[in-house]
């Protein structure tokens, strides 16, 4: 995904300490990583799933960031599903989130079905009342299924039933994240551009102090649109104000996800609100933490980032 840069963000410089001295070695295995966790290792019960999403909210962890393992929703679980309610909509699958007042639903299609359609399959919001869709939940990558790999699908709705927050799990980042809200026309509000954008602007205004501060050759310099990271990795959080009337949005991000030995990473996270009325963002704040050269200790394989830039928490 390439962003256009938003006119209205400022960027500034700061300063920053360099820890350790470049130190590459032998490559080592992909990192573990949550999301690309074998299907068999997830939650068998609702009750498991309800007991990490608890417990994880006790530590103030947003939803899409409340779920340590990457179990997802209704990913090989029988959670949250309208029963008897398979191809009763006129769009295929279960029925899954209802929402608390009884009137809409989210289809989910089953692995066959998406397997008959070529795995083009789409995710809407049904009205329980007609069994007709709604409004289709936008997706980067083709609606969620049963079982699909480095999947999963996860709703919040807001107590009054007129607003919920949809999380369609990926690889690297969601598929999707946004906000359904039902008014007189249901809509949705994609959630994650103009947070990505805002964090894309503050790493390209950082780098060539990551450039410098790591001693990286001229070929990991910025060219013009082209940026010298070759993998994103980003974590998503949302959550409805008090109100109600807004969303609030933070984003954790890192480039070179993979976390190979010899690689550069660096280190940012964002936030922002959205205005359920109108869909209007306002970014309150986008930093890069830190940046460096990812090395291993190969005796226990703890990972040290050496050298290393902190940047300062005022940027």
């Amino acid at each position: 995904m390439k962003a256009k840069l938003p006119a209205t963000i400022i960027l500034c410089a700061a300063a920053f300490t360099v820890e350790g001295s470049p130190k590459v070695g032998p490559g080592v295995p992909d990192r573990p990583s949550a999301l690309n966790a074998p299907a068999d290792g997830m939650t068998e019960t609702a009750a498991e799933l309800d007991r990490l999403v608890t417990e994880s909210k006790q530590r103030g962890l947003l939803f899409g960031l409340d779920d340590p393992t990457g179990m997802i929703g209704v990913h090989a679980l029988d959670l949250g599903v309208v029963p008897d309610s398979l191809d009763k909509a006129d769009v295929p699958g279960r029925l899954v989130f209802p929402s608390p007042d009884g009137r809409y639903a989210i289809n989910h299609p089953t692995t066959e079905q998406a397997e008959e359609s070529d795995y083009e399959v789409e995710n809407h919001l049904v009205s329980l009342k007609s069994m007709k869709a709604v409004l289709a939940i936008p997706n980067r990558n083709g609606g969620d299924f049963e079982r699909r790999n480095h999947g999963g699908l996860r709703v919040q709705w807001r107590p009054d039933s007129r607003a919920a927050l949809v999380l369609g799990d990926g690889k690297w980042e969601p598929s999707t994240f946004c906000a359904v809200v039902i008014e007189d026309q249901p809509r949705a509000i994609d959630l994650i551009p103009p947070v990505y954008e805002a964090i894309i602007a503050r790493m390209k205004a950082r780098w060539p102090e990551i450039q410098k501060g790591l001693h990286l050759g001229e070929e990991m310099a910025i060219q013009g649109d082209e940026i010298p990271w070759s993998l994103e990795y980003v974590r998503y959080g949302a959550e409805f104000t008090p109100d109600g009337k807004s969303v609030r949005m933070i984003a954790e991000f890192e480039t070179n996800g993979k976390r190979m030995e010899g690689q550069v990473v660096a280190r940012a996270n964002a936030e922002g609100l959205f205005n359920l009325a109108d869909g209007s963002f306002h970014l309150i704040s986008a930093r890069v933490s830190d940046a460096g050269v990812v090395s291993y200790n190969h005796d226990t394989g703890e990972e040290v980032l050496n050298p290393k830039i902190v940047f300062p928490e005022s940027q």
